[in-house]
């Protein structure tokens, strides 16, 4: 009897010790959901390439045949969590595979960028650069239009 006593004090003290404060979990999780952010930061050539394509006179076909002729640098928005989390959660989803590759030493193999200019919106997608100093990274970055309702309109390599 005295160690069935023991044995259901010991159990019964793990299982007291184990159980996480419910408190300390919501706040913990609460706190993780406000730092993640649902739409990327600014990253300074993926902007670059999206000026380039909108204000470049070497562009200016690209920019009739897609509709966006009469858009301007100064109309750019970054996509921000405040205003265009929804937007920003869809291109999420659909550049997932993008957005978790990575370098084989770990890092994002891409940089993507959402923006809105004038009713159009912009993925501008470029290689990131590894964490380690000793490496850098080139490729091919690409920007891609949708229209006001998120249909795909054209995509452009630089």
């Amino acid at each position: 009897m005295k160690l069935g006593l023991i044995f259901t004090f010991t159990f019964a003290l793990t299982c007291f010790i184990s159980v996480p404060d419910s408190k300390n979990l919501y706040s913990d999780t609460h706190s993780l959901k406000q730092s993640i952010n649902v739409c990327p930061a600014e990253n300074n050539l993926a902007r670059e390439n999206l000026e380039l394509f909108i204000s470049h006179p070497d562009w200016s076909n690209n920019r009739i045949d897609t509709g966006t002729n009469g858009l301007s640098v100064s109309q750019i928005q970054l996509l921000t969590d405040s205003q265009h989390s929804s937007v920003c959660q869809n291109f999420n989803s659909e550049f997932d595979d993008t957005i978790n590759e990575t370098w084989s030493k770990g890092g994002s193999k891409y940089d993507l960028v959402y923006y809105k200019v004038g009713s159009f919106y912009f993925v501008s997608i470029v290689v990131a650069q590894p964490s380690d100093p000793e490496y850098v990274s080139v490729g091919l970055s690409f920007l891609i239009i949708y229209d006001s309702n998120l249909n795909r309109i054209e995509g452009f390599s630089f």
